[in-house]
């Protein structure tokens, strides 16, 4: 992680909270930006004029793509991966 990529993810997340998404997140891959909202916001994301904005916003923080993902917000999603579930 650097300083470059920290402003990147900083001013997407300000935008989000701008335009209303108090829930959210930003993840850095790259060129895309990838979009976690809750589930009460996904809709709004992709509605008419909102969806422009959100584009905009998020490719003026740097990024050239700008991804939402489905599943929502998730506490914890980054390290997912990193966890085993064992049974017993």
């Amino acid at each position: 992680v650097d300083p470059e990529r920290l402003a990147q993810v900083d001013a997407a997340e300000h935008a989000l909270r701008a335009m209303g998404f108090a829930d959210s997140r930003v993840g850095h891959h790259g060129d895309v930006a990838r979009i976690e909202l809750g589930p009460d916001d996904l809709a709004r994301a992709v509605s008419p004029g909102i969806r422009d904005r959100l584009v905009t916003e998020v490719t003026a923080a740097g990024f050239r793509f700008v991804a939402l993902d489905l599943a929502g917000i998730q506490s914890g999603a980054f390290t997912l991966p990193l966890v085993e579930v064992t049974r017993g």
